[in-house]
């Protein structure tokens, strides 16, 4: 199954002294203000790691099979690839 998100930005002004604004599908961020200062240099936050909770229920499947496929995708999920944090993941077959 293919999940698609969408998200836009808006920039305007030059490259260190304009401003933009970003927002996602989900309305998390919603023309949230951003600058050449929160983008590039130092003075911002950063996600060093990220904890993730997954309970399922699945029918048909087995507990060695789901740990196994929740695994490759802890492993190839581009947020955690672009973030470059520490990811954990803890993984729950509820069958």
């Amino acid at each position: 199954m293919k999940i698609n998100r969408n998200g836009s930005a808006a920039w305007s002004g030059g490259l260190k002294d304009g401003k933009g604004t970003i927002s996602t599908q989900s309305g998390a961020l919603d023309a949230y203000p951003y600058g050449f200062a929160t983008r590039f240099e130092g003075d911002g936050f950063a996600v060093t790691a990220s904890h993730l909770t997954l309970k399922a229920t699945i029918p048909g499947t087995d507990d060695a099979t789901f740990q196994e496929l929740a695994g490759k995708a802890k492993a190839n999920c581009p947020i955690s690839k672009l973030l470059k944090a520490e990811i954990s993941l803890d993984a729950e077959l509820l069958n």
